[in-house]
């Protein structure tokens, strides 16, 4: 099969065609480009917008698509290391499922959001390396 000639880079008409094939969220993208989190490194931004791209927009631990005044950073292991491979971007949610020691918050939110088998054993890899109780 050939190439679709209407998407291109060269005419607008081929670039709204290039952004309607991504899976990303293009003005979350921008957004979350043009305000990095504050006191943050020039490393630490870009590999932000790396994981971003990767998890396409959605959180880590939920899976659900984040929105701007509910997205947080989460270093796995060392608060320290900026490098990509340390780096989550997670929902309010996301963040309470792999920090909180409520139960029962933990319990209906699971219920609530319906994570299956694959979602909560990620959810207790992290609670894991936060020294917390598992799922």
């Amino acid at each position: 099969m050939g190439k679709n000639r209407s998407t291109n880079k060269y005419t607008p008409e081929g670039r709204i065609k290039l952004y309607e094939n991504l899976k990303l969220d293009i003005e979350l993208f921008h957004w979350f480009m043009r305000n990095p989190p504050k006191n943050s490194s020039i490393k630490l931004s870009d590999n932000l917008l790396s994981v971003f791209s990767e998890q396409m927009g959605k959180c880590a631990i939920t899976g659900q698509s984040l929105v701007k005044d509910e997205m947080n950073v989460y270093l796995k292991e060392n608060k320290f290391n900026e490098a990509y491979s340390n780096i989550l971007i997670v929902s309010d949610i996301g963040l309470m499922l792999i920090t909180s020691n409520d139960t029962n918050q933990i319990s209906s939110s699971i219920k609530e959001y319906k994570l299956n088998k694959e979602r909560i054993s990620k959810i207790n890899v992290y609670r894991q390396l936060n020294n917390l109780s598992l799922v």
